[in-house]
């Protein structure tokens, strides 16, 4: 039991040190900008997306960057 043990402890700590590569560091800052604008609701959000995103949503609608735009837009002007 005490070698069971071992390995966990061993496994926790191994996976929790890991260091991120460039890469996914550059995706963890671009996550964390995108969530800001979302809560700010901020315009700035826009310039993250490429034109062919689209977005999908829990109910199973697909939602392009037009649609996005618009509907963002128009809950902005109502604030």
């Amino acid at each position: 039991m005490k070698f069971l043990h071992c390995i966990f402890l061993f496994f926790f700590i191994f996976g929790y040190s890991q260091n991120y590569s460039k890469d996914e560091k550059a995706v963890l800052l671009q996550v964390k900008k995108l969530d800001s604008l979302m809560i700010m609701n901020d315009a700035q959000i826009v310039e993250l997306f490429c034109s062919d995103v689209s977005f999908g949503h829990s109910n199973g609608w697909i939602q392009n960057l037009d649609d996005f735009l618009k509907r963002f837009f128009i809950k902005k002007s109502q604030l």
